[in-house]
């Protein structure tokens, strides 16, 4: 989280200074709003296409989820529709950011008082910093001059976390399951032709916004469709090549086999070679079943 300047500990540490400190915030908040409006832009124009109401909510922190499930009309989570889930998802989803905003800010405030409120350095140490120094257990490796950290309060913190730890890792596996088939769902819809790897690429490296602003001004697919064209386009490919007897359910292949009598294509089509035809003996008849003496026992 933190861009440790090396300091007095060369390559085995480094310290936290109030100016790398506020260079790393400055840096996190321009990435997360860059995100934040290709997410919100993208959002937002699919939902103006769609003429949803209330599409503004694509420019609310979680509220944006909202409208991506009323963009779900077709698609289903576990069995119901999006449309009706989209209130329990998007509320889940916000309580899992608001769980684990309270957790970082937990984890990180007196990080930030101490630099960035009073000035101070705080030193970062692979090693033991030894006497003059108390360890700031919850970050490992953070180290504050003894005395200058109210303990009492590091151990409220401690307490508080150890709550959290048990209730936000619930909501943290429901909300990657509601935003992974969401994810699939969005793009199976959009962009179906490479939904699969868009979807992956969103899972693992976070890159929702920027897809979600690529596919803004797509139309909707019925995605069962769509997987029938392609299986149709194939078919018509490779057809010739599939079926060894012609084609007897082609456009004219039915009409000429009963006029011709032949159920095996065609009327220029002759009847298929005898399979075992290399089993008959010198002057005997071509067998048309090999098992036919057995047919009256």
């Amino acid at each position: 989280m933190f861009n440790f300047q090396l300091g007095m500990f060369d390559s085995n540490g480094g310290r936290i200074t109030q100016e790398g400190l506020w260079m790393v915030i400055a840096f996190t908040i321009a990435v997360e709003l860059v995100f934040y409006v290709f997410r919100s832009i993208g959002v937002y124009v699919l939902a103006k296409r769609q003429k949803l109401e209330k599409a503004w909510f694509a420019f609310v922190p979680c509220l944006w989820l909202y409208t991506v499930c009323k963009l779900l009309k077709k698609q289903k989570f576990f069995g119901k529709p999006y449309e009706k889930m989209a209130i329990w998802l998007c509320l889940i989803f916000t309580v899992t950011q608001i769980l684990n905003l309270v957790y970082q800010i937990l984890v990180y405030y007196p990080i930030f008082d101490y630099v960035l409120f009073q000035g101070k350095t705080v030193y970062f140490s692979l090693n033991e910093m030894g006497d003059g120094f108390t360890q700031y257990r919850i970050v490992p490796g953070v180290y504050f001059e003894e005395g200058t950290v109210d303990l009492f309060a590091l151990q409220s913190l401690v307490k508080a976390l150890n709550v959290l730890g048990y209730i936000t890792p619930l909501f943290d596996l429901a909300t990657t399951v509601i935003t992974v088939f969401t994810y699939i769902a969005l793009f199976r819809t959009y962009w179906p032709q490479h939904y699969t790897v868009i979807s992956i690429l969103c899972i693992f490296l976070d890159l929702f916004p920027i897809f979600v602003f690529v596919i803004r001004k797509k139309n909707p697919i019925n995605f069962n469709d769509y997987m029938r064209s392609r299986f149709g386009s194939y078919a018509r490919s490779y057809g010739p090549y599939g079926n060894p007897y012609g084609n007897p359910y082609g456009q004219n292949g039915g009409q000429n086999s009963q006029a011709n009598g032949n159920s095996y294509g065609s009327a220029s089509q002759s009847r298929p070679d005898n399979p075992f035809e290399e089993f008959a003996g010198k002057g005997e008849k071509k067998p048309e079943d090999p098992f036919e003496e057995f047919k009256d026992n």
